[in-house]
């Protein structure tokens, strides 16, 4: 036994190439996924001087959507190397002595900069500063950290850096049914504009 069905539409000799219609729901559904993530990337990444977050934004370094008509893929990244250092955790071993600039920011943030006294008040004495950051800078440099990276501000502020860049695609993956509730519906949506036209 055998059934025979027939579609038959009107006002067009051929179907709509697949290319037609999902162009646009498919980039839009990519500009959503790259959009999210960046999102969930803003409120994990580890902020100091905020470089390491404004290299991870869509289009400035290597997070972008690629492909044409049709995205191929989504990709999420930096070009500065420290950040695979702080997602992974790692602690800097004895060598190099670390910028005593960024120590020296660390120092007020943390308001541990050393004061003294001008007149009938107590005020910030910036090369004691230096000099404090300079020691630390060199401690450093003979014996490595030995503390784990910790957030500083924020949220998450006092947990563990590691693995902050990887909890990226478990949080896509939960995302996953909303995002694609929005392809269908925006895929529905073009087929009846593509088959009206």
């Amino acid at each position: 036994m055998s059934y025979r069905a027939s579609v038959r539409v009107t006002g067009r000799r051929e179907m709509p190439k697949a290319a037609e219609f999902l162009a646009g729901p498919a980039n839009r559904l990519a500009s959503e996924i790259l959009f999210t993530g960046v999102n969930h990337l803003n409120a994990v990444v580890p902020v100091d001087k905020g470089t390491g977050r404004a290299s991870l934004q869509p289009n400035v370094t290597l997070t972008r959507v690629e492909g044409s008509p049709l995205p191929s893929r989504i990709s999420f990244g930096s070009t500065l190397g420290y950040l695979a250092s702080l997602n992974s955790g790692k602690r800097r071993g004895p060598g190099g002595r670390p910028p005593v600039a960024a120590i020296e920011r660390w120092i007020e943030r943390k308001g541990l900069a050393p004061t003294k006294k001008r007149g009938s008040r107590r005020v910030r004495d910036k090369k004691a500063r230096k000099a404090m950051a300079f020691a630390i800078a060199t401690a450093i440099a003979e014996g490595g950290q030995k503390k784990p990276l910790e957030y500083v501000s924020g949220p998450n502020a006092g947990t563990k850096l590691k693995g902050w860049f990887d909890s990226l695609g478990p949080y896509l993956a939960g995302e996953r049914g909303r995002l694609l509730a929005a392809f269908k519906a925006d895929v529905i949506q073009e087929w009846k504009h593509v088959l009206r036209a």
